[in-house]
């Protein structure tokens, strides 16, 4: 049997950051990532990081995530460190 939502209660937003994809602190990736969904960085990448600049796509850096090259996406969170450019939309 199906029942009425109650509108008391208000919906949960949706979160703002979504993460398809996390590299664990032991992995180290060599090579450009071009991105469909966001991700989170808590290994080592080095080369580039790159989503397409119409999308809403989040980059996250973990406090132990390397990055040796440039990031490119619509937001990118950073508490680990970054050799390389960075470009925000």
């Amino acid at each position: 049997m199906l029942s009425k939502r109650d509108k008391s209660k208000p919906e949960t937003p949706s979160p703002l950051e979504f993460f398809d994809t996390v590299i664990g602190e032991s992995t180290k990736i060599h090579g450009r990532l071009v991105l469909n969904a966001g991700i989170r960085i808590d290994g080592t990448v080095v080369g580039d990081i790159e989503s397409a600049k119409s999308s809403d796509i989040s980059v996250a850096l973990g406090k132990n995530g390397v990055v040796e090259g440039d990031i490119h996406a619509h937001r990118i969170l950073i508490a680990g460190q970054v050799e390389g450019n960075i470009y925000a939309n």
